[in-house]
């Protein structure tokens, strides 16, 4: 598989490099500041958030299809790193770091995985109900968690919202004013340049202003702590941290990392391939090139990466013609890294917090809740439920409870097709569902029902139940039409329910008759022998001729009994 950086580069221009340089630039200014503020949120030191945004900017590019995607640090990922690893390590230790790098390669390997057997199919794993409302209560789980770094909190690690909640309210008393000051004013000033544009890299500005402040009025000694000493340089490879006892211990945190990274990153990806008529973004190839740059980046100290949502529409707005917009922003926060990481001694950590916030308002989005509770009241309960499981039972448990809702409502809608009874409008050979369509004529002894869906294991006595409830409404049926136009497959229950009916309409004194299967149910039927019992005379390639034909056969019988 070839990615599409490399076909790009043999129509390469010197228009295109300039435009691929602003918007590396750009995204780069913006990454620096997050990439700390995403690290601290993960529990690591900050330096590790400029190797997760400097590494996989460079891997991704070589074998992915998308030439927008930004992938690098996210809120999303750091507070599920938090999550599941905190529950084994403390962080800030050694053994805390080596875990979450272990979860990075494994995740990567999961993901590598997934595209060698074309699982690409698991970018519709979640329900768009589930995932919006896990989204949501991660959300609030960030920003809780960075009250602690706003208000300069010091309590211990904390396993819950409600154990969070209350480790708040117990030390919101001892909070530093002085970090509370510089954060909130950081959060004002992010929040209202984004008002001005959207564009403008309010971050660096607050990081920039926030040092300077911190260090013209001297205020570590007010014990406002700062980010400290940065080393110098580019990551080294790191070896060590692989242990084969985490691979159990840490395999449901880079499942639920794999799942959640591919399918926002892909569904980010794909959404502006079709704004800009590019080829389409092939979802095996994402998978392999998200997977590449975990497991090469976990070598060099970084944590797992995704595709940002924010830096990726940036990216795309800055003019970014290929994917070596990302790698000429890797190569700037390089330099960064060997020349002037020294800068950032004097930054504070409440405004990380504040860029941290300011980045996970665009998540908590009630509006969704709005939306659903007045489109389809079932969709709305299942956001509601998977934010108060994700809120309440944590980030893995909300994943896994959104795929266990997933499932159930697929089963449900499998469970429960829709069906229609149908009738004939006037001066024609179409037909239509007489709830629909007042018009559509029916006749006394004739019932004609299509049903919706494939006929499985999951819905057959669902069919079986609908076929015969509408004949007890209409107890003058003497021919039942089953329109199959709508069927596309019949398993081995299906068949056999299939079966049911034609002894339940021989008890009912009703001809059953079939209109309308495709090539592959005709070959279902008859290789299961439904042809012997139903007979080859009542099989139809459309509703009309089914009905001329039953109609002309009832005329017959009356024409012969006079």
């Amino acid at each position: 598989m070839k990615s599409l950086l490399l076909k790009d580069l043999k129509e390469y221009s010197a228009g295109k490099l300039r435009a691929d340089l602003i918007a590396g630039l750009t995204v780069a200014v913006i990454l620096i500041p997050q990439g700390m503020a995403y690290s601290l949120l993960a529990g690591l030191h900050p330096v590790y958030g400029l190797y997760t945004a400097l590494v996989p900017m460079v891997i991704y590019p070589l074998f992915s299809s998308s030439k927008y995607l930004s992938v690098g640090p996210v809120a999303l990922m750091s507070i599920i790193v938090l999550s599941g690893v905190s529950l084994f390590a403390e962080p800030g230790t050694k053994e805390y770091l080596d875990m979450v790098l272990m979860v990075s390669f494994m995740s990567g390997v999961i993901q590598i995985l997934f595209s060698v057997f074309k699982l690409g199919i698991l970018s519709n794993f979640l329900s768009q109900p589930v995932m919006k409302g896990f989204i949501s209560a991660a959300g609030v789980i960030i920003l809780l968690s960075q009250i602690k770094y706003l208000f300069s909190l010091d309590y211990g690690r904390v396993k819950s919202v409600p154990e969070m909640i209350l480790a708040i309210g117990k030390n919101l008393s001892t909070g530093n004013f002085f970090s509370l000051a510089i954060g909130l004013g950081s959060l004002a000033l992010i929040l209202g340049l984004k008002r001005i544009h959207k564009n403008i890299p309010g971050s660096i500005i607050v990081v920039i202003l926030g040092s300077w402040v911190l260090y013209n009025y001297q205020l570590t000694d007010k014990n406002v702590p700062i980010v400290g000493n940065l080393p110098e340089g580019l990551p080294s490879i790191a070896i060590d941290f692989f242990h084969w006892d985490y691979l159990v211990t840490l395999f449901p945190t880079a499942f639920v990392i794999s799942v959640i990274c591919f399918i926002g990153s892909f569904s980010l990806a794909k959404t502006l391939s079709l704004q800009e008529d590019d080829p389409p973004v092939r979802a095996n190839l994402e998978l392999l090139g998200l997977g590449i740059a975990k497991i090469i980046s976990s070598f060099f100290n970084a944590f797992p990466s995704t595709g940002s949502f924010s830096r990726t529409a940036i990216n795309h707005q800055a003019g970014a013609r290929t994917g070596l917009a990302s790698i000429i922003g890797a190569i700037f926060i390089g330099l960064t890294l060997m020349f002037v990481s020294h800068w950032f001694y004097y930054l504070p950590e409440p405004v990380l917090a504040a860029i941290v916030i300011a980045s996970v308002f665009s998540l908590i989005n009630y509006r969704d809740a709005l939306s659903l509770f007045h489109l389809d009241r079932r969709d709305f309960w299942i956001f509601i439920s998977t934010f108060v499981f994700t809120l309440f039972l944590g980030i893995q448990n909300g994943v896994f409870a959104g795929i266990i809702l997933s499932l159930l409502l697929v089963i449900f809608k499998l469970s429960k097709p829709h069906y229609a009874v149908l009738g004939k409008i006037p001066d024609s050979d179409i037909y239509r569902n007489v709830d629909r369509f007042e018009e559509a004529k029916t006749w006394p002894e004739i019932l004609i029902l299509r049903y919706d869906d494939d006929i499985l294991f999951a819905n057959a006595e669902h069919f079986l139940s609908c076929v015969i409830e509408e004949l007890t409404k209409k107890p003058g049926t003497k021919h039942i039409i089953i329109d199959m136009s709508s069927v596309s497959n019949m398993d081995s229950t299906g068949v056999d329910y299939m079966k049911q009916l034609q002894k339940k309409a021989k008890e009912l004194n009703v001809a059953l008759h079939l209109t309308g299967p495709k090539g592959p149910l005709r070959d279902i039927l008859l290789k299961n022998m439904v042809y012997d019992v139903v007979g080859d005379n009542f099989i139809y390639s459309n509703i009309d001729k089914a009905v001329q034909s039953i109609l002309y056969e009832e005329q017959t019988k009356i024409s012969m009994t006079k």
